[in-house]
């Protein structure tokens, strides 16, 4: 772990490199992130970073709402929680439309099977999360107070969405492309009855601004934005463009919300966090002012490969980085 007194701190400007193959491959590589199968076995509270009272909450409000004890006890739902809506998407659609917007395509088709999986699911996602949320929460211990906005990129079926703010009362805006997804998360708040405000948007966050904030009433400057394992699947939305490299569009899109005035925060598994900020910082479109900084890096547990047919995924470990960037 890096103490903030000991960290580099990365002073961002706007980007002066000229992306080549070269360039492209390199980053392609920072990003990725060797995992380890990690036997899911043995009491969870003992594998878990009580590192602050946060966190220590956290823990105590996943147990209230689905109370479990050993790792081999998360397992998918008995029952599905169904939407009230259908959502499927039309075979014609892909048909027809495919070759013209791949992107798009791509995108309604991960956002069905997350769909699917969140009705899976439910509350347990977070519950192959609870490591890293737990790391995350240490942070937000210094950077939430009653007026903060927190946006969350594909917040799923939730679990900080829910706890922040019934504990910290601040708003929070989970944004995601499932529907299916919200109106699980939507269906975990209203029968645990739980307090606070949650705004759930259906938007691919790639083309979601400031001016869409506004619609919600809600100002930038007391945002902070979590991407939590959300810019490493940039992949499999801009894969489907052979011109476009999806690690520098994720720059681009954290320097985006830095610019327009939020505290970005991010957790992203990766296998040199040094490297990892450093590409976010030399492809990034930075305005004056805006610093990067590292401020843990760890080994976490969670799952990976999450398919409608194996909701769970596989358990790993792997290397994470948790970094703020601000202005």
């Amino acid at each position: 772990m890096l103490d903030n007194t000991d960290a580099k701190i990365y002073i961002l400007m706007r980007a002066s490199i000229n992306p080549t193959n070269e360039h492209s491959s390199q980053v392609s590589e920072i990003a990725m992130n060797k995992q380890r199968k990690w036997n899911a076995t043995g009491a969870i509270k003992k594998q878990l970073p009580f590192e602050s009272d946060l966190s220590a909450k956290y823990y105590e409000f996943l147990m209230r709402l689905d109370p479990l004890l050993r790792w081999e006890d998360i397992q998918p739902l008995e029952e599905s929680i169904k939407s009230p809506k259908g959502y499927r998407l039309d075979p014609d659609v892909e048909t027809t439309f495919g070759a013209m917007f791949p992107n798009a395509l791509s995108e309604l088709k991960e956002a069905e099977d997350w769909g699917d999986i969140a009705s899976r699911l439910g509350i347990r996602y977070a519950w192959t999360r609870v490591h890293m949320h737990m790391k995350i929460l240490r942070q937000f211990d210094d950077l939430l107070d009653k007026d903060t906005v927190v946006i969350e990129p594909g917040c799923s079926s939730g679990g900080l969405i829910h706890f922040l703010p019934e504990a910290r009362g601040v708003k929070y805006l989970g944004v995601d492309c499932s529907p299916v997804a919200l109106d699980v998360c939507r269906s975990i708040e209203t029968t645990n009855k739980l307090s606070g405000k949650r705004i759930l948007a259906r938007a691919n966050f790639y083309a979601f601004s400031e001016t869409h904030l506004e619609s919600f009433e809600l100002n930038v400057r007391n945002t902070v934005v979590l991407f939590s394992n959300f810019l490493n699947n940039a992949k499999s939305i801009w894969s489907v463009f052979p011109c476009v490299e999806p690690a520098i569009v994720a720059a681009w899109l954290v320097s985006y919300w830095v610019r327009a005035g939020a505290t970005v925060l991010i957790c992203e598994r990766c296998d040199d966090a040094q490297k990892y900020v450093k590409y976010l910082s030399d492809f990034g479109l930075w305005g004056d002012g805006a610093t990067g900084l590292i401020l843990d890096e760890f080994d976490t547990i969670s799952t990976t490969a999450m398919t409608p047919e194996n909701p769970i995924g596989d358990w790993s470990k792997s290397h994470c980085v948790i970094a703020k960037f601000h202005s």
